[in-house]
């Protein structure tokens, strides 16, 4: 087994190195990517191949100070010129696990006409419902939204309209790489970045973190994947390595939320297919409590001299974890 966590964002510092990004799980498969022969982006940035640019998120600044802080960085306010863009916003600003609010996007609207920070009009749009909004005059400047309030909203990865002159929590300057003198090779690496890859199961993993069972599964289907399943003994322990890798760094401890649920007794993974393989601990599944239909993987630290770690055990499905884990297979 081969696990490489992949380095596709250069955090903007240590303590952001520590949280994992959020980011649609689809694979790059091209047959030629370039990559700078050095570190792309300075200090403090995050590097996406994929768009060959580097990021960095400011806050608390209405339009004119996040445009004037990217310009003396030599950069300009984020556009997005498409889905793969917009998905890649929302893992970066996921990246800042201990803040929350709307991320200020670099356009305005201008003769009723929507202009993106470097000049051009506004051709991809992912607007929420009745958005733009038109009878209010003063609201001319796009946010995306982001707020973890809204998560389970229609809301949530749509755009609205705001008044300029509103400070929001999050805006993104994007600047191209700083070496232009690319090498290519054949394939890219086969997920985007902050997520985990898996050569020996051909899969991209992703921790997310405080979700019940249902948040859970939203949010891995909202990235086109699934709550991760345990086919095998090897998925098991690249479960804990995945889980004991985020606790060196960040210090969280808590227990993993497999993607699994009980229905008419049996147990169903969230790809469909019923559980085989298990590593139930001492007196597990529980049958006697009719609302524990979920399944845990025991990770937490407090654990890991008993029995029970690495075990799985059951618990109710609306109760909030630390730990699940998405999974796209490719």
């Amino acid at each position: 087994m081969e696990l490489a966590l992949l380095n596709g964002f250069n955090h903007r510092s240590a303590e952001r190195s520590l949280a994992k990004c959020i980011s649609r799980s689809k694979c790059l498969n091209s047959n030629l990517v370039s990559r700078p022969k050095s570190e792309p982006c300075l200090p403090g940035w995050s590097h996406s191949k994929h768009f060959q640019a580097c990021y960095i998120i400011i806050y608390d600044l209405d339009y004119e100070e996040a445009k004037s802080n990217c310009q003396s960085m030599e950069s300009k306010m984020v556009y997005v010129e498409g889905e793969t863009k917009n998905l890649l916003l929302l893992s970066l600003i996921r990246s800042e696990p201990s803040k929350t609010g709307n991320l200020l996007l670099g356009a305005q609207r201008m003769n009723n006409r929507f202009y993106w920070d470097n000049g051009s009009e506004m051709n991809y749009t992912h607007w929420g419902s009745q958005e733009p909004i038109t009878t209010n005059g003063n609201e001319n400047c796009v946010l995306l939204v982001t707020d973890r309030n809204e998560i389970l909203s229609s809301k949530f990865s749509r755009w609205k309209t705001t008044p300029c002159n509103v400070k929001q929590k999050f805006s993104i300057c994007e600047s191209k790489c700083l070496n232009s003198n690319l090498v290519s090779r054949p394939k890219s690496e086969p997920c985007l970045p902050g997520w985990s890859h898996s050569k020996h199961f051909q899969a991209c993993y992703i921790i997310i973190y405080d979700v019940d069972y249902d948040l859970a599964k939203r949010i891995c289907q909202y990235m086109d994947s699934k709550m991760v399943y345990v086919e095998g003994e090897t998925k098991n322990r690249l479960l804990i390595s995945l889980i004991r890798s985020e606790q060196s760094k960040t210090f969280a401890s808590g227990n993993l939320l497999l993607g699994a649920q009980r229905m008419n007794n049996r147990f169903y993974w969230d790809n469909g297919s019923e559980m085989n393989y298990t590593h139930w601990g001492s007196q597990e599944p529980i049958t006697t409590n009719g609302n524990e239909n979920c399944v845990l993987l025991v990770t937490d630290r407090n654990e890991i001299l008993s029995s029970k770690f690495s075990r799985w055990k059951t618990t109710p499905c609306n109760v909030k974890q630390k730990f699940s884990i998405c999974e796209w297979k490719y």
